[in-house]
């Protein structure tokens, strides 16, 4: 069975990870203060807080931009439910933007359309490593968080850094990400005052209660991972980029195939005429596991119209794309799936 997502593990991260446990600190440390450095010099010296993980990364970059029980966020319907987890700790509402026409990321015309007065900010994702226009939503005149959870090592048209646009960039090292470290996040800034507030909410111990606080450490061992495969992370986008060329050779009309617009193929999408599950079900008989870019939409349960966001979700599916992936596997995830969507 070929899986959807499976990352690789080289020998000298195996090494990273037991050179941490021999330093006899599992937790927060010295490892994840080297990380936090190697991400700042990525990024011409930001501020950077790594986290527990991506979810963590972004409520706390949404408390510090101070973001209230009072106050809206705009999210797409199109992602994970892990951002409106964040806005909903905040206490502030989520509203449902949908993605723009024949585009995988929201744009102006779609935030336009759901923000009011209340709006306190927008959290914008690169999803599957497309890249949203962030430059244009700030020019709406909302602070834009920067969801790069899907698309670290991209670079926006201008060159410019995918991270480095809104006024906030968080980052997930999920074990599916696109720089697996088992768990992980970070929160990057230009502004020294929230990140030393975020620091502040992630070592809430010892300190006077800040309800904001919470342990939202990341251990030493899943930094370590992290700083040896951030050695590599050019070396897997480029990889993830020739295997998305060859399906694209291989798929031929079905593949979603952008490369100006998507630096980083976390994902590789195809397009279905008929029904996705059905897809689905008859490629894992065939020993591919296929999936849906979003298990649901968020809008059917949160409210609003999308309907873009319901195309994509009816016609759009994610096949195995990662470093690691054979040219036998590679060719037999077209042979399934092209026979399918055909």
């Amino acid at each position: 069975m070929i899986p959807h997502s499976r990352p690789t593990v080289k020998q000298d991260e195996i090494e990273a990870v037991i050179a941490a446990l021999r330093a006899g600190h599992l937790s927060q440390g010295d490892e994840v203060r080297l990380l936090e450095y190697q991400l700042s010099a990525m990024f011409q010296n930001r501020h950077v807080a790594v986290v527990s993980s991506g979810t963590a990364a972004l409520y706390l970059a949404l408390k510090a931009l101070g973001i209230t029980s009072r106050q809206e966020v705009v999210i797409p319907s199109y992602t994970c439910n892990s951002l409106f987890g964040a806005v909903s700790l905040t206490g502030a509402t989520s509203v449902c933007a949908d993605v723009s026409a024949g585009q995988i990321t929201l744009d102006c015309a779609t935030v336009d359309a759901v923000r009011s007065s209340a709006t306190g900010a927008v959290i914008a994702p690169h999803t599957c490593g497309f890249a949203c226009d962030i430059d244009a939503l700030g020019d709406l005149g909302i602070p834009v968080i920067e969801d790069c959870a899907q698309s670290i090592g991209g670079y926006h048209l201008d060159g410019a850094p995918m991270g480095s646009k809104g006024v906030v960039g968080i980052f997930s090292f999920y074990g599916t990400k696109v720089l697996p470290a088992g768990e992980g996040g970070a929160v990057i800034t230009r502004s020294a005052v929230m990140a030393e507030k975020i620091r502040r909410w992630r070592d809430c111990d010892e300190r006077d209660p800040d309800p904001a606080g919470f342990n939202f450490k990341m251990s030493d061992l899943c930094a370590a991972l992290a700083r040896a495969r951030l050695a590599r992370l050019d070396e897997a986008v480029r990889e993830r980029a020739v295997i998305a060329k060859n399906y694209h050779r291989l798929l031929g009309g079905h593949a979603i195939y952008q490369p100006t617009k998507q630096p980083v193929f976390f994902r590789f999408l195809v397009k279905c005429k008929h029904g996705v599950e059905e897809v689905i079900d008859a490629a894992r008989s065939n020993g591919v596991v296929c999936r849906r870019p979003v298990w649901n939409p968020l809008h059917l349960r949160l409210g609003g119209a999308c309907p873009n966001t319901e195309q994509w979700h009816q016609h759009v599916l994610s096949i195995p794309l990662y470093p690691g992936l054979t040219d036998r596997e590679q060719q037999l995830v077209c042979d399934v799936t092209g026979a399918l969507l055909a």
